[in-house]
């Protein structure tokens, strides 16, 4: 999936492979309770004013990054 999203002041586009979140079940008894699953961005590229960008994906950056491209993901998915 493409993706167009702002993060650290900057806008970038990415190709990502988007898992989204299956909310578990926290009510009940133990035995039929679960956690959330999925919710995860695999980045294929990322590229900020049509350079490569995915060497921030190894910096200090890379969470705030990652929580925009899932929000991104997220709407583009709802579409």
């Amino acid at each position: 999936m493409k993706i167009s999203f702002k993060a650290i002041g900057l806008s970038f586009e990415a190709e990502v492979t988007y898992t989204p979140i299956t909310p578990g079940k926290f009510t009940g008894p133990p035995e039929d309770c679960y956690p959330d699953e999925g919710g995860d961005v695999e980045f294929e590229t990322l590229e900020c004013e049509g350079n490569d960008a995915l060497f921030l994906l190894d910096s200090r950056v890379a969470d705030d990054i990652y929580e925009a491209a899932m929000e991104a993901a997220y709407e583009e998915a709802e579409c």
